[in-house]
């Protein structure tokens, strides 16, 4: 039979080997994946972590999900498309003279792709200075 003392050991070692191979993972227990800590010890924080993928805090944002991103000059959720040429934007008041022809929409800017300073676009001498432009 064991000894007491035997037994306790024994235990201890079982207790010692079972939490020592169940690492905790960033994300197991709430708020872990928002808290500025890396809590798996991996070099890793919340969203960096491959652990937090899914995790609600972790969601990816759109263009014109905070206040601004519709007219900051970034591309905020990373898709190639830039503020009011995101239609993530469409309908936000920085956006609204937007036609979405991927333009400056700038005052008086017909979209046909020229500089829109008094050429009508027919390739004819508009000036009458004997250029056509």
């Amino acid at each position: 039979m064991f000894q007491t003392p035997r037994l306790h050991l024994v235990i201890g070692f079982l207790w010692l080997l079972v939490t020592a191979c169940t690492a905790q993972t960033e994300g197991s227990s709430p708020g872990q994946c928002d808290d500025e800590a890396d809590n798996d010890g991996d070099g890793l924080y919340d969203c960096s972590d491959a652990d937090c993928f899914g995790s609600p805090q972790c969601a990816p944002g759109f263009e014109g999900d905070e206040a601004g991103e519709c007219s900051d000059d970034a591309d905020n959720d990373l898709d190639g498309l830039f503020d009011s040429d995101d239609p993530d934007c469409f309908g936000a008041a920085a956006c609204a003279e937007d036609d979405d022809a991927g333009d400056d929409d700038s005052a008086g800017d017909d979209d046909s792709g020229d500089d829109d300073s008094g050429d009508d676009d027919s390739g004819d001498d508009d000036s009458g200075d004997g250029l056509v432009r």
